[in-house]
């Protein structure tokens, strides 16, 4: 059974309690990943009805993860098919809907693109089942300075799903991701969330227009949004920063194994540079709640229940102090995120590092 046709189930139940537990684990990996994540049009995201977030993709598995955190609905996602080939990530792309894209430059890993009508019909199933979905319509993820062409993809299952209910909006959100340093850890990362479009209404407007009409708009809202800068968030004092550090230490013996762990699984098993904010992301999601268990059962054992209940209870206020302390060490000045790197003229669009997709970390 392919991860296409397994992710069926999902259509028609949704998605049950480990969706919910993955997302608080992931959402909780990003706030350690990042310093500041900000999301502009978050009011402008429909809260039901069949949604496909349409997004740029600069950063691998982190774009999906930062979408699904941001929106307050349950959010499907496609990846790789090459990704089933790994026994624990196929069971849980299963449990989470996963839709495998088959991809042509994958072939030689397995991949079959002529499997591809079945997975788009997958996602075209889960819109018509009023689900949201993320689709990254460039079909790769990539350092480079701009957009990549759009496939047709995005704009076909949309049209596909409105001629199924014509009478019956299918929205089309496009969304502009952006990050600063995301190579590193304690970067920033920004979502724009766009005025979405409403393909049943598209296609009654537009009788005689193709999937590529579509397409090219979607391309040019996508950029547009790349181009918007956020506004300026207000900063704590640096001396308020570095106040904050002691309060966290709590949280660093608690949690620092975790980061430990993750820093060696995105050194061993990260394929290449541009893969590495990925494994950092999704291994921290895995070992945070592991080392938190570890530490307080040693407490526990050691100084009785007590003690461990009162580390519960601290540990999510000394969380969050100890990255504030942290980053008022590293920097007195607040940064402003915007579209494009300083100095720039407007519209210019960020080249987010000089590595090559595949280049091996040195």
């Amino acid at each position: 059974m392919s991860l296409a046709t397994g992710s069926v189930k999902y259509a028609t139940r949704g998605p049950g309690m480990l969706y919910w537990v993955a997302r608080a684990l992931v959402r909780a990996a990003l706030k350690v990943t990042f310093r500041r994540i900000q999301v502009q049009g978050l009011q402008l995201v429909p809260e039901q009805g069949p949604l496909l977030v349409v997004a740029n993709h600069f950063n691998g598995a982190v774009d999906p993860a930062l979408i699904g955190v941001s929106i307050r609905r349950p959010l499907r996602l496609t990846a790789k098919s090459t990704l089933q080939n790994m026994p624990l990530l196929d069971a849980v792309f299963r449990a989470f809907g996963v839709i495998a894209i088959h991809r042509q430059k994958d072939q030689a890993e397995g991949a079959d693109p002529a499997r591809n009508g079945v997975s788009l019909d997958a996602i075209v199933d889960g819109l018509c089942a009023g689900h949201a979905l993320a689709f990254f319509p460039e079909g790769i993820s990539h350092d480079g300075p701009g957009l990549l062409r759009f496939k047709l993809g995005a704009a076909h299952v949309a049209l596909t799903a409105a001629a199924r209910q014509p009478d019956r909006p299918v929205w089309l959100l496009p969304c502009g991701i952006g990050y600063s340093a995301k190579h590193r850890l304690r970067g920033e990362a920004e979502l724009h969330f766009g005025v979405p479009i409403d393909a049943s209404a598209w296609r009654r407007e537009h009788p005689t227009a193709s999937a590529g009409d579509l397409t090219a708009l979607l391309r040019q809202r996508v950029e547009g949004l790349l181009s918007q800068p956020l506004p300026a968030t207000a900063a704590k004092r640096a001396w308020a920063r570095t106040a904050a550090l002691p309060l966290g230490l709590p949280a660093l013996v608690c949690l620092g194994p975790a980061l430990l762990a993750s820093a060696w699984a995105t050194r061993r098993l990260s394929p290449d540079r541009h893969s590495d904010p990925s494994w950092q992301v999704f291994s921290l999601a895995a070992f945070m709640p592991l080392s938190a268990a570890a530490t307080l059962g040693s407490l526990w054992l050691a100084n009785g229940w007590p003690t461990a209940v009162a580390a519960a209870v601290i540990l999510p206020l000394a969380w969050p102090a100890l990255w504030l302390g942290l980053d008022g060490l590293r920097a007195a000045q607040p940064h402003v995120m915007s579209s494009h790197p300083v100095g720039a003229p407007p519209g210019a669009r960020r080249r987010h590092t000089a590595e090559s997709e595949h280049e091996p970390r040195p």
